[in-house]
Parts: C-alpha cells; structure tokens; sequence
C-alpha cells in the first residue's frame, strides 16, 4: 500500500455504503487509489470475487459530480492489452437517477466495491481472471445539469482511474 495509514482507513470505511470525507490524506495517484495492488479471486456463489476499497479524491481545484443510483456507483474493470487500456467488465446498475455525490476540491468519496463476474457485464471475450487491471469509474462530472443530456462533462479518464491492480486465483 503506497502511502495510505491503513488504521484510519479501516476507520473511514467501516460500516455500510459509501461516504464521503474532507479529512487531510494522500494524493490519490490519478483521482482513485485501492487499499491494495493485489487482490486474490476466492469462489463465491457465482463465481470468483474480490472485495476492494476504493478511495476517489476530487481535484484540488474542480467540484465534481457523482453520478449513482440509490448509492450504486458505476465503475468497472480494464486490462491493459495491446497497448491500450481497454473495458473488460463493468457492473451493472440500475436505471435510476438520485441526487449526486458533490465533492468540492480535494474531498473525499470511500466505497467497497464487489467484483464478481456475475454482477456485471464481461466486455472482454478473454474473461475476467488473474492479470493485471484498474479500476475506473464513470459518470464522474465536471458540472451537473438535470436538464441536458448528457448531464454534464466527465472527468478526464486519467483522473477517474487507479494503479494498476493485480488479481491472482485462489489457492
């Protein structure tokens, strides 16, 4: 773990749902940093699994919108393959709109995310298995109208996306 006080973040993220913090912490490495680079895929009832929490900072200077429905978040998984990083799974939601998240700069969004091939749509004919991935979120807005459609401006990709993460297989 680069740089989190593993304590205080155990704290922050006990109990349910997301929530957000205004508390002094690390630079998120691109907006969006895990509680580990590694994570072992263990059986579930559905499939292999991994719990992971994640920790979106907004910038500094910019107050973004969270786009949810009823505190589900989307986000999703990408591999790094030919050169690129491509969509390889995304969760599925559903179609509804609650209000946004509203993180004013340098606040702080905390969710587990649950990955379980299941729960989500595979992108990537490979599959979802041990490899090397990250983390990204969408719906991530630079202003908010209800009005437009689109709702607003996404964030730049580079600053809604983790580290690299691996998964390994259950021993």
């Amino acid at each position: 773990m680069i740089g989190v006080n593993l304590p205080l973040l155990l704290l922050l993220v006990a109990g349910c749902g997301p929530r957000m913090e205004r508390a002094p912490a690390p630079r998120a490495v691109a907006g969006l940093t895990m509680d580990s680079s590694r994570y072992e895929l263990t059986p579930g009832p559905y499939g292999p699994q991994a719990r992971i929490v994640a920790t979106f900072r907004a910038p500094a200077d910019t107050t973004v919108w969270l786009l949810h429905c009823n505190g589900a978040i989307a986000w999703g998984l990408q591999r790094f393959t030919r050169g690129a990083w491509r969509d390889a799974w995304v969760v599925m939601t559903n179609e509804c709109l609650s209000p946004p998240f509203v993180l004013r700069g340098d606040s702080a969004f905390v969710d587990t995310l649950v990955f379980n091939a299941s729960a989500g749509a595979v992108i990537d004919s490979a599959g979802i298995g041990p490899g090397t991935y990250r983390v990204a979120f969408y719906n991530v807005l630079t202003s908010f109208d209800p009005e437009l459609r689109p709702f607003g401006p996404e964030l730049p990709m580079q600053r809604r996306v983790s580290a690299p993460i691996a998964f390994t297989a259950s021993r």
